[in-house]
């Protein structure tokens, strides 16, 4: 067991972290609003705009607006500077990991995971600007449903592509390389739970990070289990099993229609509600908030956003604790035995430092997880 003193600081520390990150990108967002640098950039950035020439700049500019070029590099412009603002947390964060033995990158491969992130956010946000601001020109009432309706099937078709995300970033092996017998081990316990594995596969995890997981991720034929090579290297093969039951677990709970629904509802009521915060922002006449189709209003669009996607997670955080819950539950069925479940979190709290016994507000704001503790305790009278 790790000492609780080191396993408080650590935790006290990360909680400060996320507070401390959240807190900085409400306050640049409400400044930049507030001292009206959003409309200060604008002006500086449609120097550069031209009006479209040929087919298909015509063509663009009677679907996306007649000064998209500006809008679309507005939109680069700020999201860079959002970064910006954020890098000094995200070093901090990183540094604490580094502090406590949990990151294990160097900062030359952390540095290159953080621009492939932003490579990958850019484009996303330059999406949502060529489809926002042109759909409430057209839609001025109604371009919220339009939007969060075309949002949640972006979602769902991502969820099949998801998957291969993590090649970015990672090397992957297949377990049956690294440990067949293993690997035969947890194709007999799927098919004992009915649940079909695209891949089972093990990722370089330990470059990165000493802590332990593992993940199913994807649907259909994408959908594949995934190992950290740190816990296939350190915990023995019943703790392993463990994990890859409560994985199994997931799957079994899982019904895709309701959650997909539940996805493009949840898109809906997010932008429904940015709609809402939008019309009240423009009631404070310091921030300088204009109509809902003026692409310069994009930094009120990421506030509204932050505090809708925080309101909204709380939910989503409750939502997913029963899930984690349930797939305990399931996975002490498959394996007819808690004890090595309970060996694993016990692996896992020493290993990730985890906060046994969290404070409510921390639990409520941050865990999508239940306490180890409450895990412990379900497992044990599920066992019983």
């Amino acid at each position: 067991m790790a000492d609780p003193e080191l396993v408080r600081a650590y935790n006290d520390g990360r909680y400060l972290i996320a507070l401390v990150d959240f807190g900085v990108e409400l306050l640049f967002l409400v400044g930049f609003l507030a001292l009206g640098w959003h409309r200060r950039l604008w002006a500086r950035l449609s120097r550069f705009h031209k009006a479209p020439s040929g087919r298909t700049g015509q063509a663009l500019a009677r679907v996306l607006g007649p000064e998209f070029r500006a809008a679309l590099l507005f939109a680069a412009a700020f999201l860079l500077l959002e970064y910006l603002v954020g890098l000094p947390v995200s070093i901090w964060s990183r540094a604490h990991g580094i502090a406590y033995g949990l990151a294990t990158d160097d900062w030359a491969r952390w540095s290159g995971d953080q621009l492939k992130a932003v490579a990958l956010g850019l484009p996303l946000t330059l999406l949502l600007v060529a489809g926002l601001f042109p759909l409430a020109r057209r839609l001025p009432r109604t371009w919220w449903l339009a939007l969060g309706l075309g949002a949640g099937l972006v979602l769902l078709a991502y969820q099949a592509v998801a998957p291969y995300q993590v090649h970015l970033y990672h090397r992957l092996e297949p377990l049956a390389q690294r440990r067949p017998e293993l690997a035969e081990q947890v194709v007999a316990l799927a098919r004992r739970a009915g649940v079909s594995l695209g891949e089972v596969l093990v990722v370089d995890a330990g470059r990165v990070t000493a802590a332990l997981d593992a993940y199913v991720a994807g649907r259909g034929p994408s959908r594949r289990l995934v190992l950290f090579d740190t816990l296939i290297d350190s915990a023995p093969e019943p703790e392993i099993l463990a994990a890859v039951a409560h994985e199994l677990g997931h799957r079994l709970e899982e019904d895709p229609w309701h959650e997909a629904l539940l996805g493009v509802l949840g898109a809906v009521a997010v932008f429904g509600l940015v709609k809402l915060l939008l019309a009240a922002l423009r009631r404070i006449k310091r921030l300088r908030v204009g109509p809902d189709n003026d692409p310069v209003n994009l930094p009120a669009l990421f506030l509204c956003l932050a505090l809708t996607v925080t309101l909204f997670s709380l939910a989503g955080n409750a939502l997913s604790r029963d899930r984690e819950r349930a797939a305990d539950r399931r996975a002490v069925e498959l394996l007819g035995d808690p004890a090595p479940l309970l060996a694993l979190y016990d692996r896992l709290a020493a290993r990730n430092l985890a906060d046994p016994d969290p404070p409510a507000w921390v639990v409520l704001l941050m865990y999508d997880h239940p306490p180890m503790s409450e895990r412990r305790s379900l497992v044990r009278t599920r066992g019983r």
